[in-house]
């Protein structure tokens, strides 16, 4: 949203929430690996990254109206 409201600016959005759909993809992934210093070399630690997928989208693109000044 603008900082400044002008003739032709958006300033609400509405929502039918129930039109609205939020995926939960099962499982979470983990990444284990070494860490490499500044020099190139192991020093001597593990590194573990964790991530999870998520996506959402509307159900019905009417579902939703922009307020216009």
């Amino acid at each position: 949203m603008p900082s400044a409201i002008t003739a032709s600016s958006c300033i609400l959005a509405l929502v039918d929430w129930s039109r609205y759909l939020i995926a939960d993809r099962i499982g979470t992934t983990l990444s284990v690996g070494n860490m490499v210093g500044t020099n190139g070399r192991s020093i001597a630690s593990k590194e573990v990254f964790a991530y999870r997928r998520y996506g959402a989208d509307m159900l019905d693109n009417n579902a939703g109206r922009v307020l216009k000044l």
